[in-house]
């Protein structure tokens, strides 16, 4: 057997040992490259989508998308979006219209009253020449989602980015890369959660407002935050197992509008 075969053999016979975070991206690399051969391993992952759109519909053009990969039950998410964690780019709004999406007058005046830098870099800094088409985006999004073997697809409400998603894929005739059975929604979750008001705001910080992928980041650590508090307040850790598996009635609070967009 070849050197090079003997060192595969053993980077990859035995991975169950590995435990800390350098560890598992040497895992998740080494998978990635088809070194590693992984025995009816299956996706559990989350992630959290974020799209920037010229519309509110389902047909809306999409400027920006954003996705975050995280634990529910995991530690809470920082202040800064991790690049090992996120995926991230700019879509050419031509390459959208040409499947037939639309532009909606409302949301782009609604662009138009931003400051200058939001209304900037939505409106003026989109350069065809690091735009991607539609279907690349739609590609790129796959292969991040297979190698981060995500399963579960969160996004802020039911009605917005989800559905915007799957348009795009049904139009491309692509395969969907996850089951509309593991479509998780944000505001259900957030509604049913009692939250310090105080607290909530601390939860939901992030540096830039109306960028996917820091609205995905602070989403996604929302999400972690009404987990981990309806597990403590229940005192089981059952109610964790089942992804967004919160169990009680809604309170009567708000739909937390405050929340990421």
């Amino acid at each position: 057997m070849p050197l090079s075969s003997h060192i595969v053999q053993h980077l990859t016979g035995e991975m169950s040992w590995l435990c800390s975070d350098s560890e598992r991206l040497i895992h998740r690399s080494l998978a990635n490259l088809g070194l590693l051969k992984e025995n009816n391993v299956e996706p559990d992952g989350h992630m959290m989508l974020d799209l920037e759109t010229w519309g509110t519909g389902a047909r809306a053009v999409i400027i920006e998308a954003a996705a975050v990969d995280f634990d529910p039950t995991g530690t809470l998410l920082g202040d800064i979006p991790v690049p090992a964690d996120c995926f991230y780019t700019p879509v050419d709004p031509q390459s959208c219209m040409n499947l037939g999406m639309e532009v909606d007058a409302d949301t782009i005046y609604w662009w138009l009253k931003q400051d200058d830098g939001l209304r900037g870099r939505i409106l003026t800094s989109h350069n065809v020449m690091v735009n991607v088409a539609a279907f690349k985006f739609l590609d790129s999004l796959n292969e991040w989602i297979k190698s981060h073997r995500i399963k579960y697809v969160w996004s802020h409400g039911a009605t917005f980015d989800i559905p915007i998603l799957m348009e795009y894929y049904r139009r491309l005739r692509r395969k969907l890369p996850f089951d509309h059975h593991d479509c998780r929604d944000t505001r259900t979750l957030f509604a049913m959660t009692d939250i310090d008001p105080e607290k909530w705001k601390e939860v939901t910080r992030r540096e830039k407002k109306h960028h996917p992928l820091h609205d995905a980041w602070a989403q996604a650590r929302a999400v972690q935050y009404c987990v981990q508090q309806e597990a403590h307040e229940t005192g089981s850790a059952d109610n964790t197992s089942g992804p967004g598996a919160v169990g009680r009635e809604p309170s009567g609070q708000d739909n937390r509008d405050g929340a990421p967009s």
